[in-house]
C-alpha cells in the first residue's frame, strides 16, 4: 500500500418539478389547435382555395402553434439534479429528460449559510434582492432549504432554494460544519 487514504465524496439527487395544473389546459389547447390547423392546411385548404395569402396565413399559424405546442411539452417537464463531488456543488436543470444544462457550480467553501427555509439563519437574506434560483419541486408540504453562497465571478451573494435529502446534507455538513444547519435546532 502507498499509505494514502482516499476520502472522495459523491452524492447525487434528482427532484422533478410538479406539473403546474393551470398549464395542462393550455398545453392541450395548443396541441388541438396545431392538429386542426394541420388538417386545414393539408386537407381542406387545397380543395377550397388557391389564394396564396390564405395558404401562407394558415401555414404561419400552423408553425406558430406548433412551436408553442413544442415549447409547452418540452420546457414544462423539468427536473433538477443536485450533485456534490468532493468540495464542488453543482445544480443542473433537465428538460423533458433529454436536455441537461448546468445551472450553478460553486465550491462548498463559498457557502455562506444553508438551512431550512425561513429559519433564523437564512431569514436575514429574505427579500434582500439577491438573485434567486428555485430548484424545488413545488410540491405542497415539501420542506425545502435555502442556500446562500458567494459567487466569485459576480462578486455577490446568490440564493438557491432546493430540496436536499439527508445524504447530501450530511456530505455538505462534513465539508462545512459551521455553515450547514440540517434542523432548526442545530447550533
Amino acid at each position: 500500500m502507498n499509505g494514502f487514504t482516499y476520502n472522495d465524496t459523491f452524492v447525487e439527487e434528482v427532484v422533478a418539478r410538479r406539473d403546474i395544473p393551470s398549464w395542462k389546459p393550455i398545453r392541450l389547447g395548443t396541441n388541438v389547435v396545431t392538429f386542426l390547423l394541420g388538417v386545414i392546411f393539408v386537407i381542406i385548404l387545397p380543395a377550397v382555395t388557391q389564394a396564396p395569402q390564405v395558404v401562407f396565413a394558415v401555414l404561419l399559424l400552423f408553425l406558430g402553434f406548433g412551436l408553442l405546442s413544442y415549447h409547452y411539452s418540452y420546457y414544462l417537464q423539468v427536473e433538477f439534479e443536485y450533485a456534490m463531488t468532493n468540495k464542488d456543488l453543482d445544480f443542473f436543470v433537465i428538460y423533458a429528460q433529454k436536455k441537461r444544462k448546468n445551472l450553478l457550480s460553486f465550491q462548498v467553501e463559498d457557502i455562506v449559510v444553508c438551512a431550512p427555509s425561513m429559519t433564523k439563519w437564512v431569514r436575514p437574506y429574505a427579500g434582500s434582492g439577491i438573485k434567486t434560483f428555485d430548484c424545488t419541486s413545488h410540491r405542497e408540504g415539501t420542506p425545502f432549504y435555502t442556500l446562500i453562497y458567494f459567487d466569485r465571478k459576480k462578486g455577490e451573494n446568490r440564493r438557491v432554494f432546493f430540496e436536499p435529502k439527508e445524504a447530501l446534507l450530511s456530505a455538505m455538513k462534513r465539508q462545512a460544519p459551521q455553515k450547514i444547519f440540517i434542523t432548526e435546532n442545530d447550533e
